[in-house]
């Protein structure tokens, strides 16, 4: 199985390192599915697009200050297989994270990007255990 670098159709930079480097982790610890480097030696391919990336306040310190904040990524993913590059699989998968905002910019952003990282997590989760159904 190659993972390839997503693609990224949202305005926040560097989503697509972030989700293929935990699909890539996810896969490498099950034994069920072996991930190679490029799609040269791979029988399929695991292709990703985030779509979008919102983010909404859903609970405040005050009337114009937010405390919690989500993100929502709406994200394509695509299994197909290398020979005839036939699609054994398709879904669009909406997550969402919620992330505690600090008043300070840098940490505010630092926390965005984890919950970021989870929703990618779950992701990655929810895409392994539907490939070993179709595998």
């Amino acid at each position: 199985l190659a993972i390839p670098l997503f693609a990224n159709r949202s305005t926040e930079v560097g989503l697509e390192a972030i989700f293929a480097t935990a699909m890539i982790n996810t896969f490498a610890q099950t034994r069920a599915v072996k991930v190679v480097p490029g799609d040269r030696e791979a029988d399929l391919v695991l292709e990703g697009k985030v779509q979008s990336l919102d983010n909404t306040s859903v609970a405040f310190d005050s009337v114009t200050r937010s405390s919690v904040r989500r993100v929502t990524l709406r994200v394509e993913i695509t299994l197909r297989q290398k020979k005839g590059d036939k699609v054994l699989w398709k879904d669009t998968q909406v997550l969402q994270e919620d992330y505690v905002v600090d008043p300070n910019y840098h940490l505010g952003e630092a926390t965005k990007t984890e919950g970021i990282q989870r929703a990618a997590i779950t992701l990655a989760r929810r895409v392994l255990d539907k490939v070993l159904l179709v595998i």
